[in-house]
């Protein structure tokens, strides 16, 4: 049994922020995976938006493809969200936050210009949920003929990422998801992506999982979704990808992003502390026009103890 969508794209396009709250908490709080109906429909729209992004933001490569760079220098406001990570509470959370003038963030997108990036990872929980991974490898070992612990992870993942589409899809311009490294729903070694397991085998799980309940085609909609991602994000006072990248690319570079496999890992796997000396200060003397010491390279991917805390010469 699965979830159903029967929401026009038409309306979500004219959705007031309360209405869009209305639908984004169906998504939040389900709790059975979505239906391969629901997945197809909003993966493939949310794929059309990506193709045809703003080329003011999201400058075109070489091939004619959206690049891997998105301009926010123009925005007022950025929030930036770090690794999601399946958690529908947070990402509820903030979207309904005030910061200002008693209006939640869904409301500014709306009314002002107010952006929301999010560094990445959206799949794949972590840290609380150990144990149901585990016992989420039994029934993978299994072939799923039991499926409990799977079903779960899938609700609160991919619900997690259809509202993250639907985000798009309302505010092309306002919201962005960065690729991280847990984006590779095809489990695949190359072009920057590597198998991943971490407290279990979650990578070769969530694939056989989609194979077996959504389909080849569904399967590769949503892996055309994740290779239509950006990887990197400029604004006024700072640059963000999901890691730290291990080296100097030029903005050429990284806009024609898509068949470059060293480049896209050294943006999305890059441990803390295992850059090149100087990365962080490079990129924003390169790609910022201004220099001070409110200018930051904001990356996910690792923790480091404590909030906020900077590296690599307090730029990172």
């Amino acid at each position: 049994m699965s979830t159903q969508w029967n929401v026009t794209f038409q309306f979500i396009l004219q959705a007031s922020a309360k209405e869009m709250q209305e639908i984004l908490e169906t998504f939040f709080s389900a709790d059975i995976p979505p239906s391969a109906q629901m997945l197809e429909q909003i993966v493939g729209k949310v794929n059309e938006v990506l193709v045809h992004e703003d080329n003011e933001i999201r400058p075109l490569a070489k091939n004619k493809k959206p690049g891997g760079l998105v301009d926010l220098s123009g925005a007022r406001y950025v929030v930036i969200l770090p690794d999601l990570h399946a958690r529908r509470e947070f990402l509820q959370s903030v979207l309904m936050w005030k910061p200002f003038d008693n209006r939640n963030v869904l409301e500014l997108m709306d009314s002002e210009n107010f952006v929301l990036l999010c560094l990445g990872d959206g799949v794949h929980s972590e840290v609380s949920t150990v144990d149901r991974w585990k016992k989420a490898e039994e029934e993978y070992f299994g072939h799923y003929k039991k499926h409990e612990a799977i079903d779960r992870e899938v609700t609160e993942s991919f619900h997690l990422m259809l509202a993250v589409m639907l985000l798009k899809i309302r505010y092309p311009q306002k919201f962005h998801f960065l690729k991280g490294n847990h984006e590779n729903i095809l489990n695949e070694f190359g072009n920057g992506n590597y198998p991943f397991a971490k407290y279990a085998n979650e990578g070769a799980m969530i694939y056989e999982y989609f194979q077996s309940n959504y389909g080849k085609k569904v399967l590769e909609k949503y892996a055309m979704f994740e290779k239509l991602l950006p990887i990197f994000a400029v604004g006024k006072n700072f640059i963000a990808s999901h890691s730290e990248p291990a080296c100097r690319y030029s903005r050429d570079e990284i806009i024609n992003y898509h068949n470059d496999g060293m480049l896209i890992d050294a943006f999305t796997w890059t441990e803390n502390f295992k850059a090149d000396e100087g990365t962080a200060e490079w990129y924003l003397d390169e790609f910022l026009n201004r220099k001070s010491p409110g200018d930051y390279y904001f990356g996910g991917h690792r923790p480091i103890r404590g909030l906020y805390n900077r590296i690599n010469n307090d730029r990172y």
